[in-house]
């Protein structure tokens, strides 16, 4: 994800998040084995949301199924952490949705239980990420 991509969604989630969720580029997160860098994470004094984003609008090549590696081996490992926080790949899809090697990063993404998010609908994403974060703060206020 580019820097610039990174400010947009930090915007666009920072409007749809209770006050105290804090939205943040570059987080370091630490996984079972590695310590990673998340494109884009949300706090509310504790690690909520970490995500990696990921561009497919480019010619196939090596360097593609690399990104897809490193972003896979990144939700691996976080995934296996003692805390792990939700995970979301944010993709910038191909002008053909069909082409193989997004298909099958993206259902490699999902086995490893991550939401991905097609660009076009980060705000939607936002809105559902807000309600959850909502929720829970609330059920966790209930059962205190």
């Amino acid at each position: 994800m580019t820097a610039g991509s990174a400010r947009s969604h930090r915007s666009k989630a920072r409007g749809a998040l209770p006050e105290e969720v804090s939205v943040d580029p570059n987080v370091a997160v630490p996984g079972r084995l590695a310590t990673h860098d998340a494109d884009l994470s949300l706090r509310n004094g504790h690690l909520l949301l970490a995500a990696q984003g990921i561009s497919f609008d480019r010619p196939h090549s090596r360097l593609v199924d690399k990104d897809v590696n490193e972003i896979a081996w990144f939700l691996d490992d976080i995934r296996q952490s003692t805390t792990p926080p939700e995970l979301a790949v944010i993709v910038v899809p191909p002008a053909d949705p069909t082409r193989p090697d997004f298909q099958s990063a993206s259902s490699l993404f999902g086995e490893l239980k991550a939401e991905v998010v097609r660009m076009n609908t980060t705000d939607a994403w936002a809105e559902r990420v807000s309600r959850r974060i909502t929720k829970n703060r609330e059920a966790a206020r209930g059962a205190s």
